[in-house]
């Protein structure tokens, strides 16, 4: 399969399309394909009633598909003849048939060069006709041809190439845009029969449409209307043999390539439990089924609209919630599950939430990353989901792994262990956690199917329960040490700004969530200048923010304060080194550790 276009969004990526593709659901036609009726009564809509229509019902035709139009005056269709001298027996080659309105002349079979091939699903674009044919000297089956057309003879066949055309068949070609559209049931690319793909001759590779337009099913006859691409047809569908899809197009900005949530509830396996999601005018049902531990995700789902949730059978505790994540980890969604009520809530766009988390990112004060790595014996794996739980069992965070297995977790509430969840089970997997500079400090194997147990705190940490912030519970060591959100100070300066104090505000709430707890600053600087009028510096700026502390109210005796200037640089921006502004920047740090009891700051 085609990786680069796994997901609808990666139509945009490539930049075929400015658009994102989304079906809606089924339009129920009485017939396999757009724009066909039944046998009897086959026409192209747009095709003149009257002798036209006579002319092809004498020809009692087996089958009969749409074509397209040549200029002003003519109709190309595909036919399917019965074979001939032989009444009721098995049809004979399709062929491309062609009609002058202007003329009113007999429907004309058109067999063209070589008439032991068949010919079928003209697509017409200027003077070029585009069709598909078991021509030889093509790739196998059925591939796409295109030849030129002056209205009576047909010229320069020639084959679009094994960048569309493969051993397999490949039908329906149409045009949207400057894309060629066609159907293809090649196995290397595909999900599954037949799939529809694209290509853009100035861009030299076709592509697979991806989701939603394909599926594990038949997918096929893309139809364009003024070269615009408008339906399709598919047996994804367990109703019907085959449905008819119509195709929307929307802003690509306003799609979440994937949402993953979680029904967290008390009530034990989850397993194989339905839920339904409902947009607001009902156009858009999408049935999930849970896992074990009440979690699913949802592929290609629009922002800026309401939507409700239908638990069907399942019955939840009164404590029972929906989270929702999207795919960059951020939490968009915490809805309390009331008894008896129904749950809905609107979506925003998916950059609203990205935006309010960039906003919001030096907000917290006691947090902690999670860096680690998924090993499996499965060969081939796509990206795998990495759901993090906390000591209580609530989900707090969602990441996903690199092409090596890689997942991190940034900025998420520290505790003493958690549970890692994953979307493979394998008895052989492992999951190793690193530090920020990249080493490995614990290897974990699976504890359940899915589940990793990663004791962040042991019982050789000194662990203490605070209120943060936010005035929630975290647990936390003695040892570890947090960064106070960033404070700038002019060149050469120490005095706090107005956005200095501002940023030692939840600093100040801190502390007065938790009156027996106390801290000490540690401010560093980066290497530039003379190593001690660093020292001197750092100290002065430390000392400005315990004099903002104690005027905030709180007592002096609960804050030690060092200036260690340049002693402890975090990478190798030393004197004499030449560094970028970023890396000096991430030796420029106010770092706190916090203690229960004053008496163990000398530990």
């Amino acid at each position: 399969m085609d990786s680069v276009n796994s997901r609808a969004n990666d139509l945009v990526g490539i930049e075929v399309y400015d658009q994102l593709i989304v079906l809606n659901d089924s339009e129920r036609i009485i017939s396999d394909f757009p724009q066909k009726r039944t046998l009897k009564n086959a026409f192209y809509p747009g095709f003149p009633e009257g002798k036209i229509k006579r002319q092809i019902d004498a020809k009692e035709y087996w089958a009969v598909e749409p074509g397209a139009t040549f200029g002003d005056s003519i109709y190309l269709l595909s036919v399917l003849r019965p074979a001939p001298y032989k009444k009721s027996s098995a049809p004979a080659d399709w062929y491309v048939a062609a009609h002058e309105i202007n003329s009113g002349s007999a429907v004309v079979e058109m067999n063209l060069i070589d008439p032991e091939h068949s010919l079928k699903h003209p697509a017409v674009r200027g003077s070029e006709i585009y069709v598909s044919s078991d021509r030889p000297d093509g790739f196998g089956g059925f591939d796409i041809w295109k030849v030129k057309w002056d209205g009576k003879n047909f010229r320069n066949w020639k084959n679009m190439g094994e960048v569309v055309n493969s051993s397999a068949d490949e039908y329906f070609p149409t045009w949207h845009g400057d894309t060629l559209l066609f159907a293809s049931n090649r196995t290397d690319r595909g999900y599954g029969g037949y799939d529809i793909y694209g290509f853009v001759s100035d861009k030299g590779r076709s592509f697979n449409m991806g989701v939603p337009v394909n599926s594990p099913y038949n997918d096929f006859n893309p139809t364009a209307v003024k070269e615009t691409f408008k339906y399709l047809s598919s047996s994804r569908s367990p109703r019907t043999k085959l449905d008819v899809y119509r195709v929307e197009f929307f802003d690509p900005g306003l799609f979440f390539p994937e949402l993953f949530g979680r029904i967290q509830t008390n009530e034990g396996n989850l397993a194989g439990e339905k839920i339904t999601l409902t947009n607001a005018s009902g156009s858009y049902t999408k049935d999930v089924v849970l896992d074990e531990d009440g979690y699913f995700r949802l592929s290609q789902i629009k922002g800026m609209e309401y939507y409700k949730i239908n638990l069907n059978d399942l019955q939840l505790s009164e404590k029972a919630k929906l989270l929702l994540y999207d795919d960059r980890g951020v939490l968009i969604k915490d809805i309390p599950i009331k008894k008896g009520e129904e749950i809905q809530f609107r979506l925003l766009a998916p950059e609203d939430y990205y935006l309010e988390k960039l906003e919001n990112r030096d907000e917290s004060i006691l947090e902690v990353d999670i860096f680690g790595a998924v090993e499996t014996d499965i060969a081939n794996r796509p990206p795998l989901v990495i759901y993090l739980e906390d000591s209580k069992g609530e989900l707090i965070g969602v990441s996903k792994t690199d092409s090596s297995g890689i997942f991190s977790f940034n900025s998420v509430l520290p505790d003493d262990r958690y549970t890692i969840r994953t979307e493979v089970s394998d008895p052989n997997a492992l999951i190793r956690i690193f530090n920020a500079k990249g080493e490995e400090i614990q290897t974990i194997d699976p504890s359940g199917a899915t589940e990793f147990i990663y004791v962040r705190l042991s019982s050789e940490d000194e662990v203490i329960t605070i209120t943060n912030e936010e005035n929630v519970q975290v647990k936390i060591s003695q040892l570890e040490i947090f960064n106070l959100p960033t404070i700038y100070y002019g060149l050469n300066e120490y005095e706090l700004s107005e956005d200095g104090r501002l940023k030692t505000q939840d600093l100040i709430e801190l502390l007065n969530n938790n009156p027996d707890v106390s801290i000490e600053l540690s401010g560093h600087t980066d290497a530039r200048g003379e190593a001690r009028y660093n020292m001197r510096l750092s100290q002065k700026r430390i000392d400005a923010v315990i004099d903002h502390l104690v005027t905030s109210g709180i007592n002096r005796s609960r804050i030690d304060g060092t200036g260690y200037g340049e002693s402890k640089l975090l990478n190798r921006c030393s004197d004499g080194v030449e560094c970028t502004e970023v890396e000096h920047a991430a030796n420029r740090r106010t770092e706190i550790r916090i203690f229960q009891d004053p008496l163990n700051k000398s530990k």
